[in-house]
This record gives C-alpha cells, structure tokens and sequence, in this order.
C-alpha cells in the first residue's frame, strides 16, 4: 500500500509576523515586513538596504554556550507547529527511531564562527559551538531517528522538505520535523552587496523594472505525517504532499541558465513524482526574486512546462529573500492556497516585464486544488514540490 504524506503542524516566524495568526493577518491588511536595515547604518555605502527582518530578539553572543539567533527562532517555531499538530515532546519521544527531523539552512553557526574571528581565534569552543546545532535539537525534542541539514542554498528549504517526505513515504518515518531557519545577517548583507543583487527599494518581482532582492529572515518548520499515523489520532490536515523534483542546470556558480533548464527540469520531476497532468496545476508559488535573471528565466521555464500560466506570485516582496528558509516560507504559502483559498499577490510589483507573459491576478481564481513551490539557487540548485487539497486523500 502506498503510504502517503500530510502536514500536520505549521510554525512560523517572518516578518510578517512571529507566529501563524500575526503572519495570517499581516497577509489579509496587505502589508510588508520590508524595512531600512538599521544594523547597516554604520556603513555608508549600505545605507540603502531593506530587509524583511523579524520582531523576534535580537541576539549577542557573549558565551560559546549561548544559543544563536537561529536557533532560539527555530526553536520558538518548532513549539508551536508541535502544538498546532497535536503533538507534543514526549509524543517525539515515543516513536523512536520512528521519527526524524530535516532542517534546512545557509547561516546556521555562522555567529558562532564570526565571534571566534573577532576574539582573533583565541578560544575554539567557538567553532566547535558552530556544529552542536542539530545535537542540541536532538536532544531537545527527543527525536529518535535520523537528523538531516540541507544547504543547497535558496533551494535548501525545498529540498529538504523533499527529504522528509521521501523518508515517510519510503516507510523509514512516520513523522518528520521539517523546516528551514536563516536570519538577517552583515555576513549575507555584505556577499550580496558585493554581487550587487540587493534592490535599492523593496523587491518588484517580475516588473521591467526590477532591481534586485532584500535579504529577510524566518524560520518556518512542519510536521510531516504518515497519512494512517495522522488519521488515528484524529490530526487536522493542511494538504498532502505529492511530489517533488530536484536538479542543478550546472551552468554557473551564482546565475541560473538563462533557458531555465534546472527549473524546467525541477518542475517536470515533480509532476512526474506525483504522477499529475500539468493542467491541474492551480497555483504556483514562484521562486521570484525580483532579480533580473532569476525573473526572466523562472518565467521562461514556466512556460516552457505548462504553456499558459497557472496562477503565479511571488511572495517575497512582502517577506524578503529568506535564504535557506525560503522554500519552507513559500511552502507554507502554497498549503495556505489549498487549505484556506487565500492567494497571496505579488505585491509592488506591475507585473510588465517585456514579452507577452500572461499574468492572472492571484485573486482571480477559485479554490486551488493542486499547488507548486519553485525554488531556484545558486549554483544552478533547483528544487519545486508539489502539494494537494486533502479531499484527493
């Protein structure tokens, strides 16, 4: 019998909000959590940066034994998709090997490495601090079975959703904890400055004007369930995971291929996986930056694999570019159109790049059934997962 994979427990930190009824909220009064970037004020030439940074505690490390930013948010957020899907530590616990957990991430112990060069490598229990991260959660949230960290970049979030439920319906899992955490950092602010990718403004995704990304942070994780597991214990279902695809287009270290070849590739193997017709496709949440290759060739790519356009949006004009946790952002995104009908725009932007892309309105559609998630990398990582309204279980 085919096991198959639902999502339990949501938790979510951005800057929208930091937890699922603020994030919900912020989505429904049309805000952005896009602002100045203060930590840059003492640097002339950054003065412009806009990030989507969260209203969760900013943190300094006096101590090697101190938790980073990161991970006190992963942990706040870990908590509450426990809650939200009905679980609890113990629960973790009980199932043994049976559960895992997959984090995805770019920054993690990056502050801890950072501290141990500014104190001019005088004590290593600063580097050695940067690998106690997932140790720490295993013991933690007792989770019995295996731990899994993806860093592919941009698409790490995507991908290491891929992993857990390719743990689940592979039969090594019943539940797995899966999710991404970055937080805004001078160490990513200053590389993507050099790369001149950072918009001078707040991100126009998929406007002939576009300018590039902000940088933000969240840390968005879930529960993973084995459809039967979560039927017994009467577990409320956002939607069902249904496949996913992974590829690198291999052309350079920071630009994708302009033809969109690791993305049309991503795509495909997710719809192959699921063994669904590219028509049933309601929605997709697209990878989007707002820079202007990334633009250019998602759209290529889409077209290339599903001729007219589903409906498309980016959503990262409202939480910024949030790294490694991207994908996990933008899952979250997708279940929201298939579980509560809500179709988030793809706000600043006009929506006028040159071509005769046919855009609909994110609000222009009834309920979503079928929905798609696109992230695309440096490195040509791509990765799209494809989720399903829980009626089709």
């Amino acid at each position: 019998m085919e096991r198959k994979v639902v999502v339990t427990g949501i938790g979510i930190l951005c800057a929208l909000g930091n937890n699922k009824v603020e994030v919900l909220k912020a989505l429904a009064d049309q805000t952005t959590g896009i602002k100045k970037a203060e930590m840059c004020s003492a640097y002339k030439d950054l003065e412009y940066v806009k990030v989507g940074i969260s209203n969760f505690e900013q943190v300094e490390l006096n101590h090697p034994e101190e938790l980073d930013k990161i991970e006190k948010m992963t942990k706040q957020v870990l908590d509450e998709a426990l809650r939200d899907a009905g679980l609890t530590v113990q629960d973790l616990e009980k199932e043994g090997l049976r559960a895992s957990f997959s984090m995805s991430t770019s920054l993690a112990g990056t502050d801890h490495l950072l501290k141990y060069l500014d104190l001019g490598k005088q004590d290593p229990m600063w580097i050695l601090k940067t690998r106690a991260f997932i140790s720490r959660l295993a013991a933690a949230y007792k989770i019995g079975g295996g731990f899994y960290t993806t860093s592919s970049a941009c698409a790490a979030g995507t991908a290491g959703a891929g992993i857990a439920f390719d743990l689940i319906r592979n039969g090594a899992a019943d539940v797995v904890v899966t999710g991404g955490a970055d937080h805004i950092s001078l160490f990513s602010i200053f590389g993507f400055n050099a790369l001149k990718s950072l918009s001078r403004d707040i991100s126009k995704p998929f406007d002939a004007e576009r300018d590039g990304i902000n940088i933000g942070e969240a840390s968005v994780f879930f529960i993973f369930e084995e459809y039967e597991h979560a039927k017994k214990r009467n577990a409320r279902c956002y939607g069902e995971i249904i496949g996913y695809g992974l590829a690198n287009d291999a052309y350079h270290i920071t630009s994708p291929d302009p033809k969109g070849a690791g993305a049309i590739q991503a795509m495909t193997m997710a719809l192959q996986d699921a063994k669904a017709n590219k028509e049933e496709v309601g929605y997709i949440n697209a990878h989007g930056t707002g820079t202007s290759a990334n633009d250019q060739m998602e759209l290529k790519a889409i077209r290339e694999v599903f001729g007219d356009f589903p409906v498309v949006s980016s959503t990262k004009s409202r939480t910024g570019h949030c790294l490694g946790a991207a994908g996990s952002i933008e899952l979250y995104f997708s279940l929201l159109s298939i579980y509560e009908g809500l179709l988030p725009e793809t706000w600043n932007s006009r929506l006028d790049m040159e071509g005769d892309w046919s855009f609909k309105a994110a609000n222009d559609s009834g309920p979503i059934e079928y929905a798609l998630s696109n992230s695309f990398a440096f490195a040509g990582n791509a990765a799209s997962i494809l989720i399903r309204a829980m009626d089709h279980v």
